[in-house]
């Protein structure tokens, strides 16, 4: 794979070697150098934001002449998420996600929130709101309790390493009944809350099935 530059900076000429048959940009990072990557190739914007997500894979797929495979493999994912709402149970479910200087709670318009609309699961009054997340001060983070917790220590892959954080080990998350009772589960950062994408949208909904509908 070439280098090409940065989203925010494209090497332009790298970019035309390599001949390309279609070029997928981020249309806020890419909207100045659109005519550009253009007169290169047929250019596809997209949005790149997690609520976008199924909007941003049509978008792909038309470009790439599939989107016909796009939408049977969306209504799919809908078709399962649906299913596993059904089975879930009434379960409030709460999505968090720490690195060194935040903590953060994800509202509806995030994409681990869409995929909990998608399968219509219930979310905490404290994480109703509609814009991507939201940020908790140590003091606040009785906002983060529900039934289940998801959530993710950004560069740690274990509940070991999780400690480490200033977060995970601040008595208040401890005292969380989700966390006391074992029911707070560490996931992948990746796939849950940087990515937006159906193979990470895949891998979230398994990890929900495995929790809720599993029973663990």
């Amino acid at each position: 794979m070439a280098p090409v530059g940065s989203r925010q900076s494209p090497n332009l000429e790298a970019i035309a070697a390599l001949r390309p048959d279609i070029v997928l940009a981020n249309a806020a990072a890419s909207q100045d150098v659109y005519p550009a990557l253009s007169a290169i190739a047929p250019t596809v914007l997209v949005e790149g934001t997690g609520v976008n997500w199924k909007q941003d894979f049509l978008l792909l797929a038309d470009g790439l002449g599939k989107e016909g495979a796009a939408q049977e493999l969306l209504d799919d994912f809908a078709a399962d998420a649906a299913e596993l709402g059904e089975r879930a149970g009434e379960e409030t479910i709460s999505f968090v996600r720490v690195t060194a200087d935040r903590t953060r709670v994800f509202g509806v318009a995030s994409f681990t929130g869409f995929i909990a609309w998608d399968a219509r699961l219930r979310r905490p009054p404290s994480q109703q709101f509609d814009a991507t997340s939201k940020d908790l001060s140590p003091e606040e983070l009785q906002l983060a309790d529900a039934d289940r917790i998801f959530y993710a220590v950004q560069g740690v892959t274990t509940e070991a390493q999780a400690v480490g954080s200033a977060t995970i080990a601040n008595p208040l998350w401890k005292a969380l009944p989700a966390v006391r009772d074992r029911r707070a589960v560490l996931v992948d950062d990746d796939p849950w809350y940087l990515n937006a994408a159906p193979t990470a949208a895949r891998i979230v909904l398994a990890g929900l099935e495995a929790a809720l509908a599993g029973g663990h």
